[in-house]
């Protein structure tokens, strides 16, 4: 509200504003026009002051006239007869240096003089028309068309205020003008005046549609004859300047065909035709700028100027950009990123952060300026060149004869009065000067030992200015310590970097660009210094200090990008570098291409040079023997200027159900949601059979989302298998498969996957999805995959210095080995940690202590009360305890699988299987009750209907019923083809009974033996073999 009341108010302002000048602009124009009837008569004009001294004054006053001093001027004007002085009035006027500001109110004071005395005007018009007379002095030539711009607009402005009536005399000298710039070699002098003339008061003279402020009286006043004089003769004007325009444009690209022809042929342009492409583009730029006003202000279109887009633009000088330009200017990609180029464009601008007079804005008055002022002073004392005789005369023809003897006696009196008057001012006015110079004095003493001290203390901490609002403050604060003598020492303050920070060099140059837009020999002192230190380690030649080298030609470079270091130098230093490729000028044009490289190739006016360079350079690596670090740094630059190019991959549209599922599992999936998504996953159109592959594919991607979310994932996969019961089952297999997949590639970038696969697996099982017979089966696994016998073996699937699958293993009963604490799971996993101890201490027996720590945590969450094994013999000995209480085989490797021995009947197995089943899912039920999350109610396991409830009963029923059946049965041998031999059927062990005669007595060995029972030619045979007792088949 207050923004949008302000700016009413300022609307408001400037309307009144607005109505107030063409209140005034009316009055006087009825004023000018009436002047000749209502004119003072002159016999008027003797009552007032006609004293020499203070009509000089005012004159003196016209010829340093400003628009503030319009209202002063007034008002003295009304009481002042200068009659006798017009001609002095005339002369001050046309000499007054007159700004645009001041145009409106020198025309208030000719419209008072023009009032008051007849003969002004028409002395004022030839003065003023005698300035637009052709000259032959080429060394005024700046001044004299500023000085015409401001006469042609007072002039035009006076017509239009009635001041003069006939439009014939502005008309000759537009018209003079335009018929010179036709003729005149050098080409259109007199544009920027016709540009001003038309912008000031074409509006109103031309009669224009898009007038800023009109007024009735100029209607009227202005003739339609007159008009279209004046239109006519612009339109003519506008026409030629066209052809002028297009005819440089022409000439301009033909230039520049020229130079890229020689850049082709010779590498680089000499320094003459450097220059001359420099002047005519800036000459051609001037030109359009200017044909551009001239035509928005006639409400003209814009000549065609035809591209040539065969043609490079060659840099010959400073490299103009989009701020230079202009807002019309096309941003070119030079930067790879905004970021980067928003910091090497956008400067800050100090004209709006700081006053102008700290950036040295304030021009120094002139010679003439001084005298002026000069002369306003001297008008306050006594003027000596009047003659006594008139002062005299003037005071007896007022003074009655009675009275002049008394006159006569106070002459004396008043003269001597008068001259110890004037001893006391010039006493006076010299102490005054005397204390201000010592006061002006002691305060530049002040002010320049303070501005030290601020500089100082911001060159003290210049090296922490590493990002860029620090160098930009930076750059602020030391406009307000400006002088010559401070910007020498700032500049050697940047100069003198430490040759290691070369982070610093972006910011330092950063800053230079920012200062140098307003302190130009900023730039210019520190370019000069790094040139000449570059020349002076080029010259020398040594291999030493080739950190400064590379500080030196970094500074250089990163200048270049702020464009204050010349582009075409910085190519020059590169050329330099490869005429002489060797040693340490390759590590120094590596470095320059490393860091302006790109910007100088992408630039339009230096590509072709860069590109004729960089060829050049590869072909000086391809004939040199170069060592294999700088082949590898010489390709690194080549590549940073000129990327390899790389075809652009498709990306695959993918399914909106494939997007879906993905969104739902990996955006929206969290411990609040899994409802909602499980409800949404079970929304899909499911009968299609490509459905299920999708969600599973999405499902067994977990290393794709967060480790936290590895539960909520699982709660999915157990949730949708109550309804989907393929899609667990396959996702289990998938999960498995990726598993074993993971040890036998043993690639460490994936190692984060396997964890998260491990972990899902033990998560899978607190969600009775699983087994616990298929967590020892994955666990004996992590142990024995890729060993063949002996785990301690050093293979390429596990070598003895990898731990990473101590840490899978971990990490899965970390998930789930809570719930193994009771019954047949308990016994399993204590045998499992034998042989877990016995893997990890064949390895090394000091292990990493990131290892040694995750061990001791999982063994104190399992077993609190278990004391570690220390060496790899305590481990087989509680193997061969452990195997023995079990009668199980001491060489038994296997850890997890129970084998049962041919001796053992199938009733006996049957028992067996039935009661341990129930006995295992009973402890494992109870297990897992013990440990239950009460704030997530997710981690539950499935509910079973009633129909699977007494599917179960029933089983149970009839395998007990089948159990008890066979018991009764009576055991019968077995039936065999062929009889047994009696011998073999009577032997017993130990005894020599029943042995061939050709074999040799039995010798104690650890495996099962076996008789083999054959027939050959009608005859029994047996011939004796020994089987491994880890097999079945063994027993």
């Amino acid at each position: 509200k207050r923004k949008m009341e302000a700016t009413t108010e300022e609307d408001n302002v400037g309307n009144e504003e607005k109505h107030r000048i063409e209140e005034e602009k009316r009055t006087l124009f009825r004023l000018n026009q009436e002047a000749q009837k209502k004119r003072v008569p002159s016999s008027s004009l003797k009552n007032l002051d006609s004293n020499i001294k203070k009509n000089t004054s005012f004159i003196k006053k016209l010829k340093q006239f400003s628009n503030d001093q319009t209202e002063a001027i007034s008002q003295e004007l009304q009481t002042l007869n200068l009659s006798k002085y017009i001609s002095e009035v005339v002369n001050s006027i046309a000499e007054a240096k007159l700004k645009v500001t001041d145009i409106l109110g020198m025309v208030k004071v000719c419209s008072l003089l023009h009032q008051r005395f007849p003969e002004f005007t028409p002395s004022l018009l030839p003065v003023l028309i005698r300035i637009f007379a052709p000259s032959s002095d080429p060394a005024d030539k700046s001044s004299r068309i500023i000085k015409r711009r401001t006469t042609l607009r007072l002039l035009g402005e006076l017509f239009l205020y009635g001041v003069y009536s006939d439009g014939d005399v502005i008309y000759k000298i537009v018209n003079e003008m335009a018929t010179s710039d036709q003729t005149d070699k050098d080409g259109f002098q007199n544009l920027p005046l016709m540009v001003s003339f038309v912008r000031s008061v074409g509006d109103e003279l031309l009669g224009l549609k898009n007038r800023k402020a009109s007024s009735e009286p100029t209607e009227d006043k202005i003739s339609k004859d007159l008009k279209t004089l004046f239109t006519n003769l612009l339109d003519r004007y506008f026409e030629s300047v066209s052809k002028f325009l297009v005819q440089e444009h022409k000439d301009l690209r033909a230039k520049e065909r020229e130079n890229h022809h020689i850049l082709e042929t010779k590498g680089e342009l000499s320094e003459g035709s450097s220059a001359a492409y420099d002047r005519q583009r800036k000459g051609y730029e001037k030109l359009l700028l200017q044909v551009q006003q001239l035509a928005e202000t006639l409400s003209k279109d814009m000549p065609n100027l035809p591209e040539d887009s065969n043609t490079t633009r060659i840099d010959v000088g400073p490299i103009t950009t989009s701020r230079d330009k202009g807002e019309n200017a096309q941003v070119e990609t030079i930067f790879d990123d905004e970021d980067t180029r928003t910091f090497y464009e956008n400067l800050p601008d100090l004209r709006t952060l700081v006053p102008g007079v700290l950036l040295g804005e304030t021009e120094p008055k002139t010679d003439k300026d001084v005298k002026d002022v000069k002369d306003v002073k001297d008008v306050k004392e006594p003027v000596k060149d009047v003659p006594k005789e008139t002062k005299e005369k003037e005071k007896t023809a007022e003074v009655k004869p009675e009275d002049k003897a008394k006159e006569t006696n106070n002459k004396e009196t008043k003269e001597a009065k008068e001259s110890k008057e004037a001893t006391k001012e010039a006493k006076e006015s010299k102490e005054s000067k005397e204390g201000k110079e010592k006061e002006d004095k002691e305060e530049k003493d002040t002010t320049g030992t303070a501005n030290i001290s601020k500089l100082d203390a911001l060159l003290a901490r210049l090296h922490q200015c590493v990002n860029r609002d620090l160098i930009d403050q930076a750059s602020i604060e030391f406009c307000y310590s400006n002088s010559k003598n401070n910007r020498k020492k700032l500049v050697k303050a940047l100069f003198n970097v430490n040759r290691t920070a070369l982070a610093l060099l972006p910011y330092y140059s950063r800053m230079a660009a920012t200062i140098n837009q307003y302190m130009k020999d900023v730039g210019s002192m520190l370019s000069t210094m790094l040139e000449e230190e570059f020349q002076s380690l080029y010259q020398k030649k040594d291999q030493t200090n080739i950190e400064t080298k590379i500080r030196n030609i970094r500074f250089i470079g990163e200048l270049t990008k702020f464009r204050v270091f010349p582009a075409n130098q910085t190519l020059n230093i590169l050329k330099s570098c490869l005429d002489d490729f060797l040693h340490h000028n390759i590590d120094v044009a590596c470095a320059l291409l490393e860091c302006v490289g790109r910007f100088l190739y992408r630039t339009p006016e230096t590509h072709l040079r860069t590109k004729l360079l960089l060829e050049h350079l590869m072909r000086l690596k391809q004939t040199q023997n170069l060592a294999n670090r700088l082949d590898f740094m010489v390709e690194n630059a080549y590549y940073h200027c000129i990327p390899p190019e790389r075809q652009v991959q498709k990306k695959e549209e993918d399914n909106p159900i494939r997007a879906y599922v993905d969104k739902l599992i990996f955006r929206d999936l969290n411990k609040g949601t899994i409802k909602e998504v499980l409800k949404q996953l079970r929304k899909l159109p499911w009968q299609a059979t490509e459905v299920e592959d999708q969600v599973l594919a999405k499902l067994i991607k977990i290393h794709r989302g967060k480790y936290v979310n590895i539960p909520f994932v699982a709660s999915l996969v157990a949730g949708l298998s109550r309804y989907h019961e393929m899609l667990g089952i396959k996702f289990v297999d998938a999960l498995l498969e990726n598993i074993r997949v993971g040890l036998e590639e043993n690639n460490f970038k994936k190692r984060q996957k396997q964890l998260m696969e491990v972990k899902l697996l033990g998560e899978l099982y607190n969600f009775t999805l699983i087994e616990s017979q298929l967590i020892f089966d994955t666990l004996e696994m992590l142990l024995t995959f890729g060993h063949i016998g002996d785990v301690a073996a050093d293979t390429p699937l596990d070598p003895v210095n990898d731990y990473f699958r101590c840490r899978m293993v971990c990490c899965l009963l970390d998930t789930c080995g809570q719930y193994f604490d009771s019954g047949s799971s308990k016994k399993k996993l204590d045998r499992f940690l034998i042989y877990f101890q016995r893997y990890y201490l064949s390895k090394s027996p000091v292990l990493p202590m990131e290892i040694d720590f995750m061990i001791s945590d999982c063994f104190e969450a399992l077993r609190p009360s278990l004391t570690r094994l220390t060496t790899v013999d305590q481990c087989n000995e509680a193997i061969t305890n452990f195997a023995q209480l079990e009668k199980i085989a001491p060489s038994n490797p296997r850890p997890m699988v129970v084998e049962q021995s041919d001796s053992e009947t199938d009733d006996d197995t049957d028992d067996t299987v039935s009661s341990e089943g129930s006995d295992n899912s009973d402890d494992e039920e109870e297990g897992r009750n013990q440990v239950e999350d009460d704030t997530a109610d997710f981690n539950r396991g499935p509910i079973k209907s009633n129909t699977d409830s007494e599917f179960d009963r029933e089983l149970r029923a009839m395998i007990t019923e089948g159990v008890e059946s066979r018991k009764l049965e009576s055991r019968s041998n077995a039936r065999f083809d062929m009889s047994i031999p009696i011998n073999l059927l009577k032997s017993q062990p130990g005894t020599g009974r029943g042995r061939m005669e050709d074999e040799p007595p039995p010798q104690p060995t650890e495996g099962v033996q076996f008789r083999l029972l054959m027939k050959k030619g009608g005859k029994q045979l047996t011939k004796k073999f020994e089987h491994s007792a880890r097999f079945k088949f063994g027993f």
